[in-house]
């Protein structure tokens, strides 16, 4: 019995998550950098759920920022899951 469990322990310990990747940010930081940007809409949605195992943050940001005509970009931003969606909110802005 004790082997049955440490073959289990064993193999619990050496599983991992698989990670894959799911896009890139053109850029990331916990501030806003000193870039004069012009407030476009507050509180843009957008979502990625096509397929839950591939999901892409960029398709969320181009969705919320595509939601805001004129925005480039999206600021104080968000990412949280919900039912299998990958789901970013944020400001849209326009970066000249």
């Amino acid at each position: 019995m004790s082997r049955v469990i440490l073959l289990v322990a064993l193999a619990l310990s050496t599983s991992a998550c698989v990670t894959y990747p799911r896009g890139t940010l053109g850029m990331a930081s916990h501030v806003m950098p000193a870039l004069e940007s012009e407030l476009i809409a507050e509180g843009v949605e957008g979502r990625d759920c096509d397929e839950w195992l591939d999901r892409r943050q960029s398709e969320a940001v181009e969705e919320a920022i595509a939601s805001a005509p004129g925005a480039n970009a999206l600021v104080n931003a968000t990412f949280t899951f919900q039912n299998f969606c990958l789901v970013v909110r944020g400001d849209a802005v326009r970066i000249p």
